[in-house]
């Protein structure tokens, strides 16, 4: 799984948890919001048991490590922070250049130092005592050719294919749109997960990140054949 296909999943994740958290009876809710972790002289102690959560974090105790996870990545990453000092951690705030659709946004969370391992861009792993601090990239507006850190959905608003529906494309109609912005596209298939230089016309899209404001990475299955007509005025 890709970067970007982790983000998206975790962003899934938190919706989903929301969602089920707000059809929850109040007294519950409220139960669930006062639960409280406190950091006293470098080592976690979990309150009400082994884990503790604040509201866009958890911290988990196992033996020897200590598990942090990032539970609401669609959160102002300044409140990651906020919640991560009150959890008894050292956080701040770190540019991640990215585009329009992801300006302000957290992009990972990371770490550095002894025995530091991370499961993904919103997790991070440290031995029990750790005293390290922990950097929350928020999205920043990248110069115009400047790689993104944080890699966008190159069909939301403001990216290099935002004039685009993404469902239902042709990689004629991408490849179109492409040429006519100047754009760089990466063709990968779905079938082999690799590099593909000349794609079939008709073949479906089935996603597309981008990793600056002239460079895309587009997948397509081959098995899918869609329309193929394109519109210039996308152009």
């Amino acid at each position: 799984m890709s970067y970007f296909e982790e983000y998206e999943a975790a962003l899934e994740e938190a919706a989903a948890r929301k969602s089920q958290l707000a059809r929850r009876p109040p007294v519950v809710a409220l139960a669930l919001l006062m639960v409280v972790v406190i950091g006293i002289a470098g080592v976690f102690a979990v309150v009400g048991g082994r884990t503790a959560a604040a509201s866009t974090v958890t911290v988990r105790v196992e033996d020897d490590r200590v598990i942090i996870r990032v539970v609401r990545p669609d959160a102002d990453p300044r409140q990651i922070v906020e919640d991560l000092e009150s959890a008894g951690l050292d956080a701040r705030i770190v540019a991640a250049p990215t585009g329009p659709s992801r300006v302000g946004q957290l992009s990972s969370v990371a770490a550095l130092g002894d025995g530091i391992t991370s499961a993904g861009p919103l997790e991070i792993q440290a031995p029990a005592g750790w005293s390290g601090i922990i950097d929350v990239a928020e999205g920043t507006l990248a110069k115009p050719g400047e790689q993104y850190v944080a890699p966008t959905n190159a069909f939301s608003p403001g990216e290099p294919l935002g004039c685009l529906s993404e469902f239902d494309l042709s990689v004629a109609e991408v490849a179109f749109v492409a040429r006519s912005n100047g754009l760089t596209v990466e063709w990968r298939s779905e079938e082999e997960d690799q590099v593909a230089g000349s794609p079939p016309s008709r073949s479906q899209v089935t996603g597309a990140i981008a990793t600056s404001d002239s460079t895309v990475i587009a997948r397509f299955d081959r098995n899918v054949a869609v329309g193929s007509v394109t519109d210039s005025t996308c152009g």
